[in-house]
């Protein structure tokens, strides 16, 4: 993949990451791709420029490691959603889905943030995507009266932990899950 630079993978890294997160936060139960691979043997394949699959030539390229990256940190969101319901999605600028605030959030001031609330009998969750995949940005979660910090979701140990502050950073198309029990 020699033709793209670093920074054409980081976004595109971040973009893919966007759009699976918003996926999970929207209630999705499952991800996939729209081109596995690049068609080459195909009816004006060279007139449509086909590029930039997850194989190209028969070879797996880096789009392909990228996707098996995001494809484990979802696997992780989704283990940790077993037993919830996808009950609501919020943008914090209330430009579509539910109006903030639900319980337990009041409402997240910051850049543009996705929620999408999830619940069972014991606990709700909560998955915060940046809806900015090309820069981080630092977001500041507002709870209702009353409502203590939650716990917050690491993908990569599968473990939660309490949070000690309500400031946080989502990456570049990154995200956040978080749960009240």
């Amino acid at each position: 993949m020699a033709s793209e630079s670093l920074r054409e993978l980081r976004e595109f890294a971040a973009e893919l990451a966007w759009q699976v997160h918003h996926a999970v936060a929207f209630g999705a139960r499952g991800i996939s791709y729209f081109a596995y691979w690049t068609p080459v043997h195909v009816e004006d394949a060279a007139r449509a420029n086909f590029r930039r699959g997850l194989v190209e030539h028969g070879e797996p390229t880096e789009h392909l490691t990228q996707a098996a990256r995001i494809n484990h940190e979802v696997r992780a969101y989704y283990q940790a959603l077993d037993g919830f319901t996808s009950t609501a999605v919020a943008d914090s600028r209330g430009r579509f889905g539910t109006a903030l605030p639900i319980a337990p959030i009041e409402h997240l001031a910051g850049a543009p943030v996705t929620a999408g609330f999830f619940a069972r009998n014991d606990a709700v969750a909560v998955m915060l995507v940046n809806q900015d995949y090309r820069n981080p940005h630092r977001i500041l979660l507002v709870l209702l009266p009353g409502v203590p910090l939650p716990e917050a979701f690491d993908p990569a140990a599968g473990r939660w932990h309490q949070l000690t502050a309500p400031i946080g950073a989502l990456p570049a198309g990154g995200a956040a899950l978080l749960r009240w029990t």
